[in-house]
């Protein structure tokens, strides 16, 4: 029998997070999971069924379901950032963000330990695009370099990552989700710069 497909799920760490929590970061929207159908069990299996329908192509499922997932688990961060992968893939750019930056707010940990399949990697790649080319007015761009990040560091790709921060941050993005996805980036690059000095001094015995 062949082997299953890797499923594009959230995986949830052991992790301890503390967080920096300000005030509600709306953008303008402040009921964002209205979309979420509220008779529906609090059963666990609904944790990865929206990230599998995202990853299917489904995108307005996957909106609809992870959706509810957030009002489930509203401290998930994972969860948080799968809503805003569907709302943005499904062209509400602006709520994506919202999403985005609530997960990196109230759950950061969570955010880090998400793993972004195959089936998935096209579309963050297509978002970062996206985000790119259409926020570009300088009250916009500020939202772009952020998301920029927040995708690159899905992806694992550090560097990109701490570049598109570094430009959030010289354009003044002073919010916690920015600073926690901050602090998230540098852990990453300083595991990643040790890696690469173990590997080298391996290979230099």
């Amino acid at each position: 029998m062949a082997a299953p497909a890797p499923r594009a799920y959230v995986v949830y760490g052991n992790h301890n997070p503390t967080p920096r929590t300000t005030s509600y970061e709306s953008n303008g929207s402040q009921n964002a999971y209205a979309d979420a159908p509220t008779d529906v069990a609090h059963d666990v299996a609904t944790t990865s069924r929206g990230w599998d329908l995202l990853a299917r192509g489904r995108k307005h499922e996957a909106l609809l379901q992870l959706a509810t997932e957030a009002k489930i688990r509203p401290k998930s961060g994972g969860t948080k950032v799968g809503y805003a992968l569907a709302a943005a893939v499904s062209g509400r750019l602006e709520r994506g963000v919202w999403a985005m930056r609530r997960a990196l707010r109230t759950d950061p940990y969570g955010v880090r330990d998400v793993q972004i399949d195959d089936r998935l990697r096209s579309q963050v790649e297509g978002l970062i695009d996206q985000y790119a080319y259409t926020y570009e007015s300088p009250e916009e761009a500020v939202d772009g370099a952020f998301m920029s990040a927040a995708l690159h560091f899905l992806l694992r790709d550090v560097e990109l990552a701490d570049d598109a921060i570094t430009a959030a941050v010289r354009s003044d993005d002073r919010k916690s989700s920015t600073e926690n996805l901050q602090h998230m980036i540098k852990e990453a690059l300083a595991a990643q710069r040790r890696e690469e000095d173990d590997s080298g001094q391996r290979t230099t015995r």
